[in-house]
């Protein structure tokens, strides 16, 4: 199952609160309302959880949780820029031989 990038940033948010907020439910029901199957949704929790998400199951609750406190931010911007906003835009300028080489030489000594 091929996920595109936004939806797969909007899966992982979807799931960061839920688990912050006690509210997945078992597997099953957390995969049915991430709108995926069971192997991508423990795929992303091993991505949260190689980044330090401590997650653990309650069967009394029935729902993940974080052990300890996990912050995520996860967001993309985007949108049409306008003209004034292009001048503030800078994107790095081409080096050339001459440049790189006055960059990586020595000054010369006086002597």
């Amino acid at each position: 199952m091929a996920v595109k990038i936004f939806q797969y940033i909007e899966m992982v948010n979807r799931m960061h609160a839920l688990i912050t907020q006690r509210e997945t439910g078992n597997p099953d029901d957390l995969a049915k309302t991430l709108e995926t199957n069971l192997d991508q949704m423990y795929s992303i929790m091993e991505e949260l959880r190689s980044m330090g998400a401590s997650i653990v199951y309650s069967t009394k609750k029935c729902s993940y949780y974080y052990a300890r406190p996990f912050e995520l931010d996860i967001s993309i911007n985007y949108g049409e820029l306008e003209p004034f906003e292009l001048r503030v835009i800078r994107g790095g300028g081409i080096l050339s031989k001459r440049r790189l080489f006055d960059y990586f030489s020595y000054p010369r000594s006086i002597f």
